[in-house]
């Protein structure tokens, strides 16, 4: 029993991040197991076994779970903490599910490594992967060009694997042309499918009913960007928080930016985010962009409605378009 508590203990106290400030219910259900530990010792027959866990007793009652806790790479939470701090890349607003960091060889190979053993194991002529939303990480393209030449070199057919990805499609938007991928997992496909079962000549109905239902008028575009914005100040607040307080960091270095205040910051980064045509562009390792991304970035860049905190935003976030944005800071 009091192996078993240890055991229960020591795993309660193995998470795999610092990210936030310990809380008391945590420490609190540690410390119950401790109690737990102390009922089953008087139990206990062995004399010897029963000084040992004594000793180990009284060194958790002496601070020894706090010196333990302040070791670990991580920092025991109340779970709604993570609702408004976060320091580390999730699955949207899942936060179980934690940002590899792919660009790094070692963790790239430790996460492929199955991959690469199936593939030596299986008597299938050709492999396919899925891969899951690769725009949460951090140069996808790279990420593609080095899982094609690695399985190519490794694979027994030598060829590269069927690889098909998760990714958030506009309409209009394609797959970009440098991707080595063979398509997507069909998501935008969907989308025209489900084109057969709508008829486009009762949307005037269709918006009578919902105006008269829900008394309220929406139209679509205003409806999209206050549903993006709720979403960022909702679910998806800590990244917000976090990129705010970077770009707050880089308008103190910028001497026409001193005035933009980190609220003003958050706000007109929610607006680009927004307002933005596309889920996401893509710069590479070199620091250069796609020149599909380059068209998005360009053609928003430059509405004559945004403000000049908006075009500083867009400067630092596009770096690659400096030249054409420096002269924003001249008034």
């Amino acid at each position: 029993q009091v192996e078993s508590e240890l055991k229960e203990i020591s795993k309660d106290n193995t998470h795999s991040h610092k990210f936030a400030l310990p809380s008391i219910d945590e420490r609190q259900r540690v410390l119950e197991g401790v109690k737990n530990l102390k009922r089953g010792v008087k139990e206990l027959v062995n004399k010897e076994t029963k000084e040992k866990v004594e000793k180990l007793l009284e060194k958790l009652d002496n601070g020894f779970i706090e010196e333990l806790l302040s070791k670990q790479w991580y920092r025991l939470c109340f779970w709604r903490v993570t609702s408004e701090e976060l320091d580390y890349r999730r699955f949207f607003d899942i936060t179980t599910l934690v940002g590899l960091r792919m660009e790094d060889e070692t963790v790239f190979k430790s996460a492929h490594e199955l991959f690469f053993k199936m593939d030596q194991e299986s008597d299938l002529p050709r492999m396919g992967l899925r891969t899951d939303h690769p725009d949460g990480l951090l140069f996808p393209t790279e990420y593609f060009d080095r899982l094609q030449a690695q399985w190519k070199s490794h694979s027994k057919a030598h060829r590269e694997v069927y690889l098909l990805v998760e990714k958030i499609l506009q309409m209009g938007e394609g797959i970009r042309d440098n991707w080595p991928v063979a398509g997507t997992v069909g998501y935008d496909y969907m989308n025209y499918l489900n084109g057969i079962f709508v008829k486009k000549q009762s949307e005037n109905e269709f918006r009578k009913f919902l105006k008269d239902f829900a008394k309220v008028h929406y139209e679509w575009d205003s409806l999209e960007v206050d549903c993006k914005t709720l979403i960022m100040n909702s679910s998806m607040k800590p990244e917000i928080a976090s990129l705010s307080r970077k770009l707050y960091d880089l308008s103190v270095l910028e001497r026409s930016a001193f005035d933009f205040t980190i609220d003003l910051l958050r706000r007109s980064l929610i607006l680009v985010i927004a307002e933005f045509p596309v889920y996401r562009t893509y710069v590479g390792e070199d620091g250069k962009n796609h020149e599909e991304d380059n068209k998005y970035v360009l053609n928003f860049l430059f509405p004559p409605h945004f403000s000049v905190f908006v075009f500083f935003l867009c400067f630092q976030c596009f770096s690659p378009f400096q030249e054409q944005t420096s002269f924003f800071f001249l008034f």
